[in-house]
């Protein structure tokens, strides 16, 4: 009898690593986050007259954003831009005991599925 030798092909793209290795991102500071839509597709607004108008989740990214400092009191946001498909934001850990930070990736992965889960549950309830 002889074996299955199927060859398993990984077609998913990689993503590119894009923190510094060995860095303790729970070390006090800043630190600039950049973060796009899937597919990079405009979600958040469009460009008008050199200006972004920011649809309903636009104003709704904005608003989380606002609201993640109640989530991580260590955790002061300062500048924040939502562009059609993507933001930036400038965030800083606060507490000086490295502990007492959460680390950074936990603060944007909040983010996001905070986001998510509101943008899927204004798709099916208002189409």
């Amino acid at each position: 009898m002889q074996k299955d030798r199927r060859i398993i092909i990984n077609t998913r793209p990689r993503r590119r690593e894009t923190r510094l290795p060995g860095w303790n991102y729970r070390l006090p500071g800043p630190y600039a986050i950049t973060l796009c839509t899937q597919h990079r597709t405009s979600r958040f607004g469009a460009i008008d007259d050199s200006r972004m108008t920011p649809n309903a989740v636009g104003a709704m990214i904005d608003e989380i954003w606002t609201a993640m400092i109640r989530e991580f009191p260590p955790v002061t946001l300062d500048a924040f831009v939502v562009m059609p498909n993507h933001v930036h934001a400038i965030v800083f850990l606060d507490a000086e005991e490295i502990e007492q930070n959460p680390e950074l990736g936990i603060v944007v992965q909040r983010f996001k599925s905070i986001t998510t889960t509101r943008y899927i549950n204004g798709v099916r309830e208002a189409g």
